[in-house]
């Protein structure tokens, strides 16, 4: 379990909390892992879990999807192609880069809703795991987002 903040006040205190042994043994410890269980998560839709966690970010969401942000990977806001978006929340996060989830062995992503469509494609473009799990109409909505 990682004893921090999701996102730091500045980046001096995220590089701070990720140098703290608790933090950073944590992390290591997942760089680590055979296997990984991630989440998607969708940056539009009011109910949105990341929004749960920021409310003073709400207000913001239509600005975040028209700077280009289509998803959430491991609190990471991701672009449609699954790069980690330039916006400085991302410069203040305490988490795994997505890219170090992509080099576990076994990496399972986990998404249903298909608000989740346009976060799943893009989670899936970034290529940071390697088994998707999802039920039939979230399936549905993501085949359907890929022909549009």
């Amino acid at each position: 379990l990682l004893h921090a903040p999701l996102h730091a006040d500045t980046e001096a205190d995220r590089d701070l909390l990720k140098a703290m042994k608790s933090v950073r043994q944590v992390l290591d410890r997942a760089r680590a892992a055979n296997v990984a269980l991630v989440g998607i998560g969708a940056v539009v839709d009011p109910g949105s879990t990341y929004y749960q966690a920021h409310p003073e970010m709400t207000q913001e969401r239509e600005a975040l999807y028209d700077a280009g942000v289509r998803g959430e990977f491991l609190g990471h806001l991701i672009d449609s192609a699954g790069r980690p978006s330039a916006q400085g929340y991302n410069a203040r996060l305490v988490a795994l880069e997505p890219r170090e989830i992509a080099r576990v062995p076994i990496s399972i992503a986990v998404a249903t809703g298909i608000e989740k469509a346009e976060p799943i494609r893009a989670a899936i473009g970034g290529g940071y795991f390697n088994t998707f799990v999802t039920d039939e109409t979230t399936a549905r909505a993501v085949l359907e987002k890929e022909t549009e």
